[in-house]
């Protein structure tokens, strides 16, 4: 696997014959497919699972030309949920996926991978002819990301509340009777959040933090002020938490805007997304919360806290994303131990012949 990372497909497939492939050539596939400005063509939709499948397959097939021992393995994460939930992990940092042999942890101050065989992963650079970034690395391009290497972040805007998928969910997957209802929830509850956990997103904290600051001194809530903290709780939990669905959706729907080039020594303060100008709020904040309909009841959100939250996240250029969560994410090497075990449920499902429309 460490070969696909240090060694370009045309000197590859010299030494190792035609099956080769290097990683940033793979990872080219997802990063295209994923960031048309029309329509992402390997999630949210039916074909999530058998795109990633086909890919999982060049990739396996890549491995095998550089040793045919070997198959690629899946990532049980349920158990390592399990683990947490027990109190046998506390983080899930933790795993034993993530030591420094396999597949490496995230050093906290850097946001990189400092030790084992993947410390210092590079992203490629200077794409400007494909998908890239405004630093032009191979990016998501509404990701301004600037960090060259690989970046794994340990939370979402500062919240840590997210967490993996149990078996709970793999379960659920399992009782759908068609392939539509299968295929559509495959990719969010029994998968999405290994992602989110993994990949994270950073250059937020401050301007969540500032957020909530406003929404206390200018709520005018009328229910005890328990409960109105407690919905404020809520409410900024799923603000840090979709960031990055707010980043790519509010993208999609045209309303950001991005610089065309940024020098790679540029600060993302300097460098981020901005808004477009508005006139009516509702359009914005529809946008930023299209995957939570239930913001619609707090009654304290007037629309002048609104405007305000709006305002406050275009300035602050909404965050950046860890690579596990955008468009480039096959560039970290635990991207290929998810996605197998998404298709061993398929295989499950397939074997005990529980589809009564496929």
């Amino acid at each position: 696997m460490k070969t696909l990372w240090d060694v370009k497909t045309a000197e590859g497939v010299e030494l190792y014959g035609p099956s080769y492939m290097d990683i940033t050539d793979l990872t080219t596939y997802h990063v295209t497919l994923s960031s048309d400005m029309t329509c992402d063509h390997m999630h949210d939709g039916l074909g999530f699972m058998t795109q990633h499948l086909g890919l999982t397959l060049m990739f396996e097939q890549a491995m095998q030309a550089v040793d045919p021992r070997v198959s690629l393995p899946y990532w049980d994460f349920t158990i390592d949920r399990w683990h947490l939930d027990t109190g046998n992990l506390t983080s899930l940092w933790q795993s034993p996926i993530f030591r420094a042999d396999v597949l490496g942890n995230v050093n906290r101050d850097t946001l990189t991978i400092q030790e084992g065989r993947w410390k210092g992963i590079k992203i490629a650079d200077n794409q400007w002819s494909g998908t890239h970034n405004s630093y032009g690395y191979m990016r998501a391009p509404w990701n301004n990301n600037p960090q060259p290497h690989l970046t794994r972040v340990p939370d979402m805007c500062g919240y840590t509340g997210t967490t993996i998928p149990s078996c709970v969910e793999h379960y659920f997957l399992l009782t759908s009777d068609t392939w539509y209802d299968f295929a559509w929830i495959m990719p969010y509850d029994p998968h999405g959040t290994v992602h989110e956990v993994i990949g994270g997103t950073f250059h937020c904290n401050e301007t969540t933090h500032d957020i909530e600051t406003y929404i206390h001194n200018n709520i005018q809530c009328n229910y005890p002020q328990s409960q109105c903290d407690e919905e404020v709780e809520t409410f900024m939990a799923f603000l840090r938490s979709n960031a990055f669905v707010t980043l790519k959706d509010m993208y999609r729907a045209g309303q950001l805007s991005l610089p065309d080039y940024c020098s790679v020594d540029t600060p993302f303060s300097e460098c981020h997304a901005t808004c477009d100008s508005y006139s009516d709020i509702d359009t914005y904040w529809e946008t930023m919360f299209a995957w939570w309909e239930d913001v619609d009841d707090f009654d304290w959100l007037t629309d002048t806290l609104k405007m305000g939250v709006v305002d406050m996240m275009c300035d602050g250029g909404i965050g950046a994303d860890g690579d596990q969560l955008e468009s480039g994410s096959p560039m970290d090497p635990s991207f290929w131990s998810i996605h197998p075990t998404m298709e061993r449920i398929f295989v499950f499902k397939k074997i005990s012949n529980t589809f009564e429309d496929e």
